[in-house]
């Protein structure tokens, strides 16, 4: 996969999932409403520097794992990590 938006926006709701954060959630976590949210999951519209600190602020990761590709196996394994630290 070499399409960056494509990345960021699959990390972006894979980072959503493990921080928990519904949809409305994240939403009100970037000052728009559920149904902008929910339009930009669909529409994967590109990412500026504005939006890419917005997003990491609400789901407490770094620019860099917003673009990371991870296999499924990958991810899980870190999941995996995680869990355990906690």
């Amino acid at each position: 996969m070499d399409d960056y938006n494509e990345i960021f926006w699959d990390n972006v709701i894979r980072w959503q999932k493990y921080r928990g954060y519904t949809n409305k959630e994240m939403s009100e976590k970037l000052g728009i409403t559920l149904p902008s949210y929910n339009n930009v999951r669909v529409t994967r519209p590109g990412v500026s520097i504005k939006k890419l600190n917005r997003y990491t602020y609400a789901l407490n990761c770094e620019p860099a794992d917003l673009f990371d590709e991870w296999t499924d196996e990958e991810w899980e394994k870190f999941v995996k990590r995680g869990k355990e630290a906690e």
